[in-house]
């Protein structure tokens, strides 16, 4: 008999070091006993649901749900777990509900998980939020150094504003790939709306230059006009192996005449016919 009321003494103090909230059910859904959570806290006090059909207690939604895992549970004997949202003191709260069978009743434990909810929602917003801001950087990115094909073998890049180390690299990828992308021969890069043209950002169009002869494609310099003219001069800088022209305009007149002398058929010698 001692042994028998310390093994009882050990099972309650496990169950009640549990974090769970407990109720015992009858397999027809009368809440028969109950242990609190850790924070001994209950929504309403026990007189209200103890020995009463949840069905009378619980909140439509809630008294649903019950009946539905408490009918699977009778039926197949497999344990259930479902999750529910319940507002106490004007706050949402989420629930996790497992019930199981326990020999004639149903053992139903109950945890809040409205502090880990939480945070993954704020995880989710957060991943969100870095999406949206990737693909307006993406956006970005094709606004600030568009590519357009003109013609057959023929894009043009229009660039406005300021170029700074990272927007020259974008210049250089955006034109190799299209250029490969195209199969262009000629690629116009206008700069008339580009403010400065300095030792970085002529260096930067140099080996772009480079970089697009080496996939088989003429760079055409088009916007430069004569303050732009005269710094590049004044700076010392060599653009051997790109066309220059002082307007787009020039630019695509020189790409598509060039494109059609390439096309054109070369003239057959005529046989004579005696």
């Amino acid at each position: 008999m001692a042994r028998f009321q310390a093994s009882e003494q050990q099972q309650r103090a496990l169950l009640q070091a549990l974090p769970d909230l407990m109720f015992l059910l009858s397999r027809d859904g009368v809440f028969l006993q109950y242990k609190a959570d850790s924070s001994d806290e209950l929504a309403v006090p026990p007189e209200v649901f103890l020995h009463r059909r949840f069905d009378e207690v619980l909140p439509p939604v809630l008294a649903e749900l019950t009946r539905h895992h408490l009918e699977i549970v009778n039926q197949t004997g497999q344990p259930q777990r479902y999750e529910y949202q319940l507002e106490i003191g004007g706050e949402l709260h989420d629930y996790e509900a497992r019930m199981h069978p326990s020999g004639d009743n149903v053992l139903v434990l109950v945890r809040d998980i409205t502090e880990q909810r939480r945070a993954e929602r704020e995880r989710q917003t957060l991943v969100l939020q870095e999406q949206i801001i990737q693909a307006q950087l993406v956006v970005l990115r094709e606004l600030s150094t568009p590519l357009l094909p003109i013609a057959n073998g023929v894009v043009v890049m229009p660039l406005i504003g300021t170029i700074d180390s990272s927007r020259a690299q974008q210049v250089m990828e955006t034109l190799l790939d299209g250029v490969n992308r195209y199969k262009a021969t000629v690629a116009i890069i206008d700069i008339t709306g580009v403010k400065v043209v300095d030792t970085q950002v002529a260096g930067a169009l140099i080996r772009t230059a480079q970089a697009a002869s080496l996939l088989g494609a003429q760079v055409v310099l088009s916007g430069i006009n004569p303050e732009i003219a005269q710094t590049l001069v004044q700076l010392g800088i060599d653009l051997a192996g790109m066309v220059t022209k002082a307007t787009l305009q020039d630019g695509i007149a020189y790409a598509l005449s060039r494109q059609q002398s390439r096309t054109r058929p070369a003239p057959t010698a005529l046989k004579m016919v005696r």
